[in-house]
């Protein structure tokens, strides 16, 4: 075999392999089946309904969700565990109402259901309105710069244009303030947790 057709088969064979490890890594990351998955009769056997209410309540999920737990599993000879699944969901609210998930569903825009229990909803909802606000400056702070791509392509090179020049240097202002402003309230919010 030539030096070329040796470094061929090499860069197959690698990309079999990777694809190979993709292959496997997707059949490792399936979810748990629920019960709503399954084709016919449904089973609810097997299940740790402590962990599917865990799961939930760690995203923010209604307890409205049990009900259709319930629903599915009525007629299975393993039937739903509410008192399982509403424990393991108020483990997952203790995990989802902090102030750093607070933030961060409000920065990604997320919508809040209500679900965090009174002692822990007032750090969370805060920290949600903080991330809400980083929200709309980052956005401001694309529009501002979208704003200032314009105006630049409008300046020729050599050419007096002090007005625009003028627009661009209050445009870059004002995304240096919002800058600074999302900084600090990320800071705020990074030590609400503490």
């Amino acid at each position: 075999m030539t030096g070329d057709t040796e470094a061929m088969w090499q860069i197959v064979n690698l990309i079999l392999i990777a694809c190979a490890m993709l292959l496997a890594s997707g059949c490792t990351s399936l979810p748990v089946r629920l019960p709503s998955q399954e084709a016919e009769a449904p089973t609810c056997k097997n299940i740790d309904w402590f962990e599917v209410g865990r799961t939930d309540g760690s995203v923010g999920a209604k307890l409205a969700k049990s009900r259709e737990y319930s629903d599915r599993c009525q007629l299975s000879p393993s039937p739903f565990d509410g008192e399982l699944y509403a424990n393991g969901r108020n483990a997952g609210l203790v995990e989802y109402c902090t102030a750093t998930i607070g933030f961060e569903s409000g920065r990604n825009g997320s919508t809040y259901e209500g679900v965090c229990p009174d002692h822990l909803e007032r750090a969370f909802l805060e920290n949600y309105e903080v991330g809400q606000r980083v929200r709309q400056l980052e956005s401001e702070n694309s529009d501002l710069q979208s704003r200032i791509d314009d105006l630049v392509r409008l300046l020729a090179p050599n050419q007096p244009g002090s007005s625009v020049r003028a627009q661009i240097d209050q445009l870059r202002a004002r995304r240096v303030q919002n800058e600074t402003e999302i900084d600090s309230l990320e800071n705020q919010a990074s030590t609400a947790d503490l």
